[in-house]
């Protein structure tokens, strides 16, 4: 019940997400997969059975891949909206502790909430500053807008755009779909690591205590700096301790540290998602090789049902044995920018960007974010997590999706230079000749 009034609080406040569905891969499993022999000759002993060894530079890894649809458990909400309290009761703990409050005296916030002077217990605080509407006109004039309900004048204010989506928002239990995520992703403002709390956008989180991360001092840093500090606190507060400063970081250390944690933070997560780009690239280049050679597996019949719930959402590209070639991905559209020289797509059941050329001229035409088309892939680089596909012939896209791929829309403008690492025999006979 504590979680459900929290969340419902914080949604009224104008929090909102976007589901975004989970993937867990895994690499080797225990086991060695040896190569095919037409990449590479190798000494004959390497394919004896007897040879065990799992660091073999000449075998491919297995990977694994767990895909899971996009489904919030009541168990799953109630651990995260706690996870939240739990840094908002660490945030309000720091400014109600430490000088400036309780017996050494008080200092007080301004009129815009923040606080002033050196008060509480130095901590790390996450906030993202209101979004930007002042500097926004809206979308382009003409271009056909995600959010309903709206006039023509409203489509242009960015104001008007950003509380019809908190509307929606508040309506379907703080979840937006991509389609209307699109519309105001670029009135976000970054979130930041600060020295000093401050409101959190996106997490509704308005108060003048701010908001902290505290509850993963194995993974994060600055989960552990807070750790740190409020046991410092809670030692000095429960020991008759008379030093008003136990802590391990200053206020001035704090803001010293903040911006070396956040970028050390973004580090961590680009080599994590990066990490995953490549074997997941590296997992698409295998399937896309063996597939050229007529030697895929096929999936389990009736994958590829219409009726069937999978339909669409399958991880697994569509493969058609009797005629080897290519294989027909699902990916959906991750935005509309019509700054780009292509679409940004995303693909389904793998969570790997990808870059579809050519695109519309007139960006009118652009799909919206959320719309599912069917790609197969012209260059792939997993070494510099670089996909770029093309649309497959229009009998394999979805009944719903826009006939944006005419060739008198499409801009002629082609990338080069990405491969697929190796090319199929028979492309390369083909290319001989």
């Amino acid at each position: 019940e504590l979680a459900r009034r929290h969340f419902d609080f914080r949604v009224r406040a104008g929090s909102f997400t976007r589901l975004l569905p989970n993937l867990d891969i895994s690499v080797n499993n225990g086991r060695v997969v040896p190569r095919p022999t037409f990449l590479m000759e190798r000494p004959t002993f390497l394919n004896s059975p007897h040879n065990k060894s799992r660091f073999n530079p000449l075998e491919f890894p297995k990977i694994t891949t767990s895909y899971s649809s996009v489904v919030i458990s009541p168990a799953h909400s109630m651990v995260s909206e706690m996870m939240i309290i739990s840094g908002r009761v660490a945030s309000r703990y720091a400014y109600e502790h430490g000088p400036g409050t309780g017996s050494h005296g008080d200092l007080t916030a301004n009129d815009a909430g923040v606080i002033t002077g050196e008060r509480g217990v130095p901590m790390l605080f996450r906030s993202q500053s209101m979004p930007n509407l002042d500097a926004l006109s809206g979308v382009a004039q003409g271009l056909p807008l995600g959010v309903e309900g709206l006039s023509a004048t409203e489509a242009q204010s960015a104001r008007a755009v950003w509380d019809a989506v908190l509307a929606q928002a508040r309506r379907s239990d703080g979840i937006v779909d991509s389609k209307l995520f699109d519309e105001v992703r670029h009135m976000l403002n970054p979130s930041i690591l600060s020295s000093t709390p401050g409101p959190h956008t996106i997490m509704g989180l308005h108060d003048k205590y701010g908001y902290t991360r505290i509850t993963s001092p194995i993974r994060r840093m600055d989960d552990l700096v807070g750790h740190w500090q409020l046991k410092a606190q809670l030692l000095a507060d429960h020991t008759g301790s008379k030093d008003r400063r136990p802590w391990y970081w200053n206020h001035y250390d704090i803001e010293r540290l903040a911006p070396t944690v956040f970028r050390r933070a973004q580090q961590i997560e680009k080599a994590s998602r990066m990490d995953t780009e490549f074997w997941i690239l590296t997992l698409m280049r295998r399937m896309e090789s063996e597939a050229r050679r007529g030697k895929l597996q096929v999936p389990p019949e009736g994958f590829y049902d219409a009726n069937s719930p999978l339909y669409f959402d399958t991880p697994w590209a569509y493969y058609n044995m009797a005629s080897p070639g290519p294989l027909t991905w699902t990916a959906m559209v991750d935005n509309r920018d019509e700054s780009r020289p292509f679409i940004s797509l995303v693909i389904a059941g793998l969570g790997v960007r990808a870059m579809l050329t050519p695109r519309p001229l007139d960006p009118v035409l652009l799909p919206f974010a959320g719309t599912k088309v069917r790609v197969q892939i012209i260059g792939l680089d997993p070494a510099n997590s670089m996909l770029m596909v093309k649309l497959a012939p229009q009998e394999y896209q979805p009944v719903e999706t826009p006939k944006f791929w005419g060739s008198t829309s499409a801009a002629n403008m082609m990338f080069s230079g990405f491969h697929l690492g190796r090319t199929p025999p028979e492309d390369a006979q083909q290319a001989a000749a």
